[in-house]
Formats: C-alpha cells, sequence, structure tokens
C-alpha cells in the first residue's frame, strides 16, 4: 500500500512563500512505513508534479496492491498511466 500526499508550507528564500512539499509512504506486507520518497518541486500541488514523484517504479518499487491519495484534479489519471492496474482509493 502506498499513500501519497501533498502538504503545504511556508518556505523561504529570497521571500516567505507557500509551497506543497510531495511525500510518498509505503506500507510493506509486514505493516513497516516506509519513506518511498518527498519531494519540493516548487509551487503548490498539481497533478503534472506527481507525475515526476512517482519516479518510486524506477527506483525499485515493482508491484503497489493499493494507493490512496487525496481527490486532487487529475490524480487517477497519472496513477493509472504509471501503474495500469491499480486500485486507487481517493480519501
Amino acid at each position: 500500500m502506498v499513500f501519497l500526499d501533498a502538504m503545504v508550507f511556508p518556505i523561504k528564500r529570497d521571500r516567505v512563500e507557500n509551497e506543497s512539499i510531495y511525500v510518498a509512504i509505503g506500507i510493506t506486507p509486514e505493516g513497516r512505513r516506509k519513506i518511498l520518497g518527498y519531494y519540493l518541486p516548487g509551487g503548490m500541488e498539481s497533478a503534472y508534479n506527481w507525475r515526476e514523484i512517482l519516479d518510486i517504479r524506477e527506483r525499485g518499487v515493482k508491484q503497489i496492491h493499493f494507493i490512496v491519495s487525496d481527490g486532487l484534479s487529475g490524480m487517477k489519471n497519472v496513477i493509472t498511466e504509471i501503474y495500469p492496474t491499480q486500485s486507487i482509493s481517493p480519501v
């Protein structure tokens, strides 16, 4: 099982701006939680950025039985593009 979400934090660079930090957390068959990735692509959450972040397949995640995410517009399309046979549960 993989949980996908983005959290908004104020980030200070030249000035303080709200940006999304994307997180992918996996739960192993034994029930252990593992951070699969976290990313700071800049700006607010978007389905386009999730496409970049779902590179977890290229980094060794071969099979996902279930994906849980929020109802972000376009997210389901991105997930089915990369993992076409996965069950998706919006929270």
